[in-house]
């Protein structure tokens, strides 16, 4: 008899953890299900998964909570060191790429969704060779369609510190090594400046470009990583890092 008691506690305490763990999966499922943004997880900077109505199936992205720009941001894309090639085909800014513990592009199609079921702030920050670092934030981001070749449709008002390199940016289509969209009949800027973006005759940004490893590296102006202002740093002057980030606008009080 006192074996079948031992055998029974046993079950259920085994039982019993079994249920803790469903219960853990549930409810990480339930928080997966209900996401549709980093603000869900408060001021974590882990990766999570979220769903976005429109696009087929839950992905997972990395969220940034303890930023000075506040809690609740997700980055869609990132620049510090070099190991992730960004000079690439439409495809691949399609769906997107690299690692999101390290450098990547959330992709195009994901950031479609995400900039119209629901309105969007954007939030990039900007760090030069010398630890000098600017941010410019944008209160209404949107992405078109595919069929829109991905155009910059909206920015909405600007806020930062430094000069609003994408100031000709809205509007524009988006542009890759194989999808020349740049409004410059002579130049194709993807190829030019070796990157992909909302560029207008190439114009003031290029955060897709190559990445240099030093300040003073010895590269054409342009093909590198560049915000072009008359006070910090001109378009010869490839940066360290570059985070982009957004998050859901909180209806003005």
């Amino acid at each position: 008899m006192a074996e079948q008691i031992e055998k029974f506690k046993s079950e259920q305490s085994l039982n019993a953890d079994r249920i803790k763990h469903l219960t853990s999966v549930l409810e990480a499922f339930s928080t997966c299900c209900q996401a549709s943004s980093c603000l869900p997880f408060g001021n974590s900077n882990n990766v999570h998964m979220i769903k976005v109505s429109g696009y087929q199936e839950p992905f997972q992205v990395l969220c940034n909570g303890k930023s000075v720009a506040g809690h609740g941001w997700t980055v869609i894309q990132r620049r510090i060191n070099g190991t992730v090639d960004f000079y690439r085909n439409w495809s691949e800014y399609k769906q997107g790429f690299g690692d999101l513990n390290g450098e990547f592009f959330i992709g195009l199609e994901k950031l479609h969704h995400m900039t119209t079921a629901e309105r969007q702030e954007l939030y990039i920050y900007l760090e030069d060779f010398d630890g000098v670092s600017h941010y410019a934030k944008y209160d209404n981001f949107i992405v078109g369609t595919e069929q829109e070749s991905y155009a910059l449709k909206s920015l909405g008002n600007y806020d930062g510190d430094v000069e609003n390199a994408m100031r000709f940016n809205k509007g524009q289509k988006f542009s890759t090594s194989d999808r020349d969209n740049d409004n410059d009949p002579e130049v194709h800027c993807a190829e030019v400046f070796q990157g992909a973006w909302w560029y207008n005759s190439c114009g003031l940004s290029n955060l897709n470009g190559i990445y240099q490893k030093a300040k003073n590296s010895n590269h054409d102006a342009g093909k590198g990583i560049f915000w072009d202002t008359e006070v910090w740093h001109k378009k010869g002057y490839s940066l360290k890092s570059v985070q982009i980030m957004i998050r859901p606008k909180k209806p003005e009080n």
